[in-house]
């Protein structure tokens, strides 16, 4: 699933890289550090977005560049939520991961006790 996320984020930088390269500047009319004119600034600006730190401020910049403001309304809409079902799915993931490894563990331990003879609070009842 890593993987995936990785593949995701490369093809929506060089989406992004094509459809909206060019400076971007910020509302003081500075050149702003989010960028889409290489591959890796557009790669990195993606993995901002995506964290969801000032999407929106990146996003309402490229519409301030952009001519189709729509469509890049669309695009980071689309590449948001896409985006954040992708990484909640590999957060859960994860999760169901450690916790089945978990689980298995506390199985295999109660066949352990049981074979044995019982668990020690087995023991101390019987007594």
């Amino acid at each position: 699933m890593g993987f995936l996320t990785l593949l995701y984020l490369f093809i929506f930088s060089l989406l992004a890289k094509q459809f909206f390269q060019g400076k971007l500047h910020d509302e003081d009319g500075n050149v702003s550090r989010y960028s889409f004119d290489t591959t890796a600034d557009s790669f990195r600006t993606i993995f901002i977005i995506l964290t969801g730190e000032n999407w929106n401020e990146i996003m309402v910049q490229v519409m301030v560049q952009q001519e189709a403001k729509a469509f890049a309304a669309i695009f980071f809409s689309l590449m948001m939520m896409i985006g954040n079902y992708m990484l909640l799915n590999l957060f859960l993931a994860i999760l169901l991961k450690f916790i089945s490894e978990n689980g298995e563990g506390d199985e295999e331990e109660a066949t352990n006790d049981d074979a044995i003879g019982g668990s020690a609070n087995d023991l101390s009842k019987s007594k």
